[in-house]
């Protein structure tokens, strides 16, 4: 009996949690973890961050990246995906139109007004970037398919 979820799952997960963990290296090779919002399109997912975040700059140094989202509070309902990839930058203003749509629909009650925003912020979101995940390999779990209880 195994915890592995079906792809078909695994996406459904990815595509309904509000935020991820998203993974990109120094150059000294040491993971910087970050919360992020995203958006899936197509197997694919995409975050949007400001052009000179060091996120940006250490994709153009090394794209290697991972990308979780999990759930649960009691181990038996523990669950998650884990991404291994690329990550790139995506210059395609078509795509950029697409997924800020797709943001807005899934983020749009939770954003701060610009206007409540101090100036110095939307500033800094001003200039923004699409980072697009390639996923190469999709770890799974969901610790709810252990059958608990059950004779072995």
């Amino acid at each position: 009996m195994g915890v592995r979820m079906s792809e078909e799952a695994a996406w459904e997960m990815i595509t309904q949690a509000e935020q991820g963990v998203f993974v990109s290296l120094r150059r000294s090779g040491e993971p910087v973890a970050l919360p992020v919002w995203f958006v899936v399109d197509d197997q694919q997912i995409y975050l949007r961050t400001p052009a000179r975040s060091k996120k940006v700059a250490r994709i153009r140094a090394d794209d290697r990246i991972s990308f979780l989202v999990q759930d649960g509070r009691a181990w038996s309902q523990l669950r998650g995906v884990h991404l291994s990839g690329h990550a790139r930058i995506a210059d395609d203003p078509q795509l950029e139109a697409t997924v800020d749509q797709l943001m807005e629909r899934k983020y749009a009650g939770l954003r701060t007004p610009a206007s409540d925003r101090p100036a110095a912020t939307n500033e800094h979101y001003r200039e923004r970037v699409l980072i697009q995940i390639v996923p190469t390999q999709i770890l799974s779990w969901d610790n709810g398919l252990l059958r608990l209880g059950a004779a072995r």
